[in-house]
C-alpha cells in the first residue's frame, strides 16, 4: 500500500542488534532519552532480555516501535505479556501501524503468556504522563483515543 510519506510497504518484526541505531533514534524521539547505539545493540542482543523491541520498518528505516515485556507472576501459573512502549512517528500515524505492532506483539508472545486480564481486555497508556493517549483491546476490537 502506497503511503503519502513515500513508504510503499511497512514490515513489522522483532528488532535485532543491527537495528540499534534506529531504535535509539525512535526512543529519543518518544522518551527523550538517548541510549547509544552500542548500548542498545547490547540490550537487543541479550538472550534472556526482559523486554523485546518490535519495529515497524519501511524503505526510509524505522518508523515505529513497541516494547514487549514477558513477566512471571507470584500469583498466577502463566506469564503475562505487557506492551511497555508504543510509538509511531507523527507522519506515520493513522495508518494502522500501531495496530500492526500490537498484532505482532500478540503473535510473538509465548503461547502460555496472556495479554488479557480477567475482563478480557488490556489497556496501554502512552506516553506515560504526557499526552494521555490510550489503547484498549478486547478480543479483536481495538480502540484508541486521546484526552
Amino acid at each position: 500500500m502506497e503511503q503519502s510519506n513515500g513508504c510503499e510497504e511497512i514490515k513489522v518484526f522483532i528488532a535485532t542488534p543491527e537495528h540499534a541505531e534506529e531504535i535509539s533514534r525512535l526512543n529519543e524521539l518518544f522518551n527523550d532519552v538517548r541510549i547509544s547505539s552500542i548500548e542498545m545493540a547490547r540490550r537487543l542482543g541479550e538472550v534472556h532480555a526482559p523486554e523485546i523491541a518490535i519495529i515497524a520498518w519501511c524503505k526510509r528505516g524505522a518508523v515505529a516501535f513497541a516494547g514487549l515485556r514477558i513477566v512471571t507472576s507470584l500469583f498466577y501459573d502463566s506469564p503475562h505479556a505487557e506492551i511497555t512502549e508504543l510509538f509511531v512517528q507523527e507522519d506515520f500515524r493513522q495508518r494502522g501501524i500501531g495496530r500492526l505492532l500490537i498484532g505482532k506483539s500478540i503473535e510473538v508472545r509465548p503461547a502460555s503468556a496472556t495479554m488479557t486480564n480477567r475482563w478480557g481486555a488490556f489497556r496501554v497508556a502512552w506516553p506515560p504522563g504526557r499526552s494521555g493517549c490510550w489503547i484498549i483491546v478486547v478480543g479483536t476490537l481495538l480502540q484508541t483515543g486521546c484526552r
